[in-house]
């Protein structure tokens, strides 16, 4: 049996030793327990290596088409745009599909600010020159001013009535379609034939009234601004003639248009469809 009278520091004192061993007991038993990470990294199951790609090497392929613009040289540039584009003889074929009246209106457009209706006015201002012919606008820089206006005026003409007007009236398809013949002399009657016969709008053959027509109109028209001398019955007459020729000479051209260009070397020279 306890002594009632024992001294109160005693129970303190067993009081403090407890505590004390059940606090070194808590210790000891976190420090035997593996830390959380531990556990979650040996349960967590391996992953499989990724394949290791290589990144993609090759550009894409606008980048060679610049690279190869970029190495081709000028000229080939330049007879490139003109070859894919038609640029100095719009009137060359590209399909069959017929024009509408506005498409050949734009063609009309077309053709008349192409640069072959430059080149050949100021041939023919040059020609004329030197042939003194249109003597009524004399000699010198001026004269020959007068007679490029007055070709380009005229070209304008006959490509307004020529591709414009009258092949929308008679249905008639005023582009030109190559032959597919072979030989200087068949292509030459080819390019004869082409003054008188043309296409319907449906590709059937016909009386190319469009061309006659328009020659005749235009040079009726130029008698308002050509000289004095050149405003009679017989010189337009002489000068559709004359322009009947010369057309001749150009459709031949046209012709050899696409040989002209593989002359350059070029890869994409121009094709058309056919008239067969």
């Amino acid at each position: 049996m306890l002594r009632k009278d024992c001294h109160p520091s005693i129970g303190v004192g067993i009081t403090l030793r407890t505590m004390i061993v059940l606090l070194i007991s808590c210790c000891a038993v976190s420090a035997q327990q593996p830390p959380a990470t531990s556990t979650v990294a040996a349960n967590a199951k391996p992953q499989p290596a990724t394949p290791y790609s290589a990144p993609n090497q090759t550009p894409p392929p606008s980048t060679f088409q610049g690279d190869a613009e970029k190495h081709k040289s000028p000229v080939d540039q330049t007879v490139g745009i003109l070859s894919r584009r038609s640029i100095f003889f719009p009137e060359l074929a590209t399909t069959r599909t017929p024009l509408t009246s506005g498409q050949k209106f734009k063609l009309f457009v077309d053709r008349t600010v192409a640069p072959s209706s430059f080149v050949g006015a100021a041939g023919s201002a040059a020609i004329g020159q030197a042939t003194n012919n249109y003597k009524g606008y004399g000699q010198g820089w001026d004269g020959y001013g007068k007679r490029v206006g007055a070709a380009v005026a005229n070209s304008a003409s006959t490509n307004f009535f020529g591709t414009f007007l009258f092949p929308s009236i008679f249905h008639q398809d005023p582009r030109h379609f190559f032959s597919n013949r072979s030989g200087f002399k068949r292509r030459v009657a080819y390019a004869l034939t082409r003054q008188v016969v043309t296409r319907t709008d449906d590709g059937h053959r016909t009386f190319n009234w469009s061309r006659i027509l328009s020659l005749l109109v235009s040079e009726s028209i130029a008698n308002a601004y050509l000289p004095p001398e050149e405003r009679t019955a017989g010189k337009t007459f002489e000068r559709a003639g004359t322009r009947f020729t010369i057309g001749i000479g150009t459709t031949l051209l046209k012709e050899y248009w696409p040989d002209i260009f593989k002359k350059f070397g070029t890869s994409r020279g121009f094709t058309g469809p056919s008239d067969q």
